[in-house]
């Protein structure tokens, strides 16, 4: 038989180790591609941090350079001459070369979008603009040149002149996209906007030049999403994500499996366990039933031979005193011995009969018989029996015939057997009651007395042979029994609550009609009775 579960209790404990080990590498390998994730993801930004600083000290590098060629402008003659001739009542438009000079520098840098050139009271000297056609020259009224709205343009500005009557403003509209696009190429094209809400995951970049008026402190705000490794990122991340989900899946699959499987392993090791028990217990069974059946020949071979040695002791001694009276002349003596030893045989052959009958029981004839007949007979002999005038026998039977297949002879042995051990149960005094009735395809005859009764051990064994509560041959019961059962019915034996014993006899009623004379006969039988 295989090996289970149950036998080796260790089976059990190997698969939930197993398992939990499974769950555990899976549960690592989760924790470690998330980890690798976020690692990489940190990674990345670090470096997009970086480029983000390095471009922002790009883009202030150019705003020196432009502040630089700014002032340089700024003291240009042209300039000078154009705020120092202008008047205090009101400004005056600059001369041509003053223009030109503006629009050269401003034709020449492509960040500064547009540029005013005004008297120290803030009036404009001269107004350019960048348009699509070029760099243009706007009349004084156009101020300012710039939309101020644009997200992407800063204004500064830088004095003209050093006298404080003849002094000016250079102003410039600067646009940041510009910069940052041609001083850091690599990420200017990722530089959002300037002192703008950050998205979600966006990197800062601070830009200072504190020498323009007003200082420059610009803070950059760069789109990590447009990095390329960040898009990489993503896609390795979306990968790893359906990996993990699928990991997750597999080990909850698995995990139900394997559950599944513990569960019907055990399922099977205790149908195992139990089909094992069924078997000791049937084998325990076997030998009760072995042992009984040993203890039943015992008891049988034991009464047997009491049942014979004793006759055969009396025939023996009865033989001695039938030599000495034959030698001595006694005929007469010679004749009484010869009638007790006849007795002590006959006795042997009546014990071997009734062996022969219960160890070989005849076949119940295939005859109807009116079951009230051989009850009345039964009754009316054990009636007419001296040794019971003080028992009263009350009969309560059918009014109708009751028909069973059956030997009325063996049938009338039956209830006569049980009569008699009714009233010997009582020492001949008392009551003992008959009741027969039909119920459905069944015939019951009832028979209690009111006797001691049985104790339970008589109960157990009181159909086997030769066992006797009242020192007689033991076999009347056990040949009851077995004349029952030649008919097809059944004996049972219970003690009464109010004292006494019942024993019933069921046969099976049959709907076969009955002779006319074995009808009559039972008719007369029951109303004898």
């Amino acid at each position: 038989m295989a090996t289970s579960l149950r036998d080796r209790p260790g089976l059990s404990g190997l698969a939930l180790v197993l398992l939990a080990s499974l769950l555990a590498v899976n549960m690592l390998s989760v924790l470690s591609i998330v980890s690798i994730r976020e690692r990489a993801r940190e990674g990345t930004l670090r470096e997009v941090r970086l480029a983000a600083e390095g471009a922002a000290r790009s883009v202030e590098a150019s705003l020196v350079v432009l502040r630089r060629h700014t002032a340089a402008l700024a003291r240009s003659p042209a300039l000078l001459e154009a705020v120092g001739a202008s008047s205090p009542e009101g400004s005056r438009p600059a001369a041509g070369g003053t223009a030109a000079v503006l629009r050269d520098f401003v034709e020449a840098r492509p960040a500064v979008r547009a540029m005013a050139l005004r008297d120290r009271h803030g009036a404009p000297l001269a107004l350019l603009a960048r348009r699509e056609e070029g760099v243009a020259l706007l009349p004084l009224t156009s101020d300012p040149p710039a939309p101020i709205a644009s997200p992407s343009l800063a204004v500064v500005q830088l004095p003209v002149g050093v006298r404080p009557e003849s002094r000016g403003l250079l102003e410039v509209w600067l646009d940041t996209q510009v910069i940052a696009e041609r001083a850091a190429p690599g990420l200017g094209g990722r530089l959002l906007t300037v002192d703008s809400a950050a998205p979600a995951g966006a990197v800062r970049a601070t830009v200072r030049d504190p020498q323009w008026l007003p200082p420059i402190v610009w803070t950059f705000v760069f789109d990590e999403s447009r990095s390329g490794a960040l898009s990489s990122l993503s896609d390795i991340a979306r990968r790893h994500q359906w990996t993990v989900l699928l990991n997750v899946g597999v080990m909850s699959l698995t995990l139900v499996v394997g559950l599944l499987a513990l569960r019907e392993v055990r399922r099977a090791a205790a149908l195992e366990a139990e089909a094992r028990n069924r078997e000791r217990l049937r084998e325990l069974e076997r030998q009760v039933q072995h042992a009984d059946r040993l203890a039943s020949v015992g008891r049988l071979a034991a009464g047997v031979a009491h049942e014979i040695n004793n006759p055969l002791e009396g025939i023996s001694n009865y033989l001695s005193l039938l030599e000495e009276d034959l030698g001595d002349g006694r005929v007469e003596e010679a004749r009484s011995l010869v009638e007790r030893v006849r007795e002590g045989l006959d006795r042997v052959a009546s014990v071997t009969r009734r062996m022969l009958t219960f160890s070989s029981p005849r076949r119940s004839p295939g005859g109807t018989v009116d079951l009230r007949g051989p009850l009345a007979d039964a009754v009316g002999f054990v009636r007419g029996n001296r040794t019971f005038r003080g028992v009263t026998i009350t009969v309560d039977p059918p009014e109708e015939p009751v028909p069973v297949r059956g030997d009325p002879v063996a049938l009338g042995q039956l209830f006569l057997n049980l009569l008699l051990n009714a009233c010997q149960s009582m020492d001949g005094r008392g009551t003992v009651r008959v009741a027969a009735e039909v119920e459905g395809e069944r015939v019951r005859v009832a028979f209690e007395d009111a006797g001691p009764g049985f104790s339970d051990e008589a109960l157990r064994h009181l159909f086997e042979p030769f066992f006797s509560t009242r020192n007689s041959s033991g076999l009347g019961l056990a040949v009851c029994r077995g004349i029952a059962a030649e008919h097809g019915g059944e004996l049972r034996v219970a003690n009464r609550e109010r004292g006494g014993a019942r024993v019933v006899v069921e046969l099976p009623r049959v709907d076969e009609p009955l002779a006319p004379g074995r009808a009559t006969a039972g008719a007369r039988a029951a109303g004898a009775a």
